[in-house]
């Protein structure tokens, strides 16, 4: 491949190329094993990254990605166990605090859920599923909650919030003037997330 090709969907070179072809493969060995093992059919099986790490541009994505901060969090998710679950695409916000909650309620397990964490099979409270991320991590963090359309993000004591759509072809443009009922639903989400996970540091134990 040209290094027009590889800069076209966000490579730096063949060689970062060529690891993530390596990581595929051994993916997909791996799963032809799977299906020859007595525990295939018994099996769900759950695939998902923990970080993007871009180290160019990304063309192929939306702009919001890459100019908000975002594309770390864009990383795949696949739950897969064709005896049990039919195909189908989840295209709402989600994170990997979830991953826990969903598999349990796909087992049927009882659980008490200790985290922050639900299991995206129920339906989201508060309509459009949000999901909590952090843009900027140290002592003063950068924060905010993302849904399928939009981000509203803040600093640490909620200071400076602003919203931005994900659709856009400017993204960095503050649009809460525009959407105040999503701003204001969206900060109060992170705001809440955001305080209840500093408490949980320090009292979170089940008895």
């Amino acid at each position: 491949l040209s290094y027009e090709e590889l800069a076209k969907f966000g490579f730096r070179s063949a060689a970062q190329f060529n690891a993530v072809r390596l990581l595929d493969y051994n993916v997909g060995e791996y799963m032809k094993w799977a299906r020859e093992s007595d525990y295939f059919d018994n099996t769900i099986f759950v695939f998902f990254g923990d970080h993007n790490n871009r180290i160019t541009t990304i063309p192929h994505m939306a702009p919001a990605m890459e100019q908000l901060g975002l594309e770390s969090n864009h990383v795949p998710h696949i739950l897969y166990a064709p005896r049990y679950l039919q195909p189908r695409v989840i295209d709402q916000a989600v994170g990997l605090i979830d991953v826990m909650p969903t598999v349990a309620g796909l087992v049927g397990l009882n659980y008490r859920n200790t985290t922050l964490g639900r299991d995206v099979q129920i339906p989201a409270p508060e309509g459009d599923r949000a999901s909590f991320v952090v843009l900027l991590e140290g002592p003063n963090p950068v924060y905010g909650m993302v849904t399928k359309d939009f981000l509203v993000r803040m600093d640490d004591d909620g200071s400076n919030a602003t919203l931005h759509d994900l659709h856009s072809n400017t993204p960095k443009e503050n649009v809460a003037a525009q959407h105040p009922e999503v701003f204001e639903r969206l900060f109060n989400l992170a705001r809440g997330e955001y305080e209840t996970a500093r408490y949980m540091m320090y009292d979170n134990v089940d008895d």
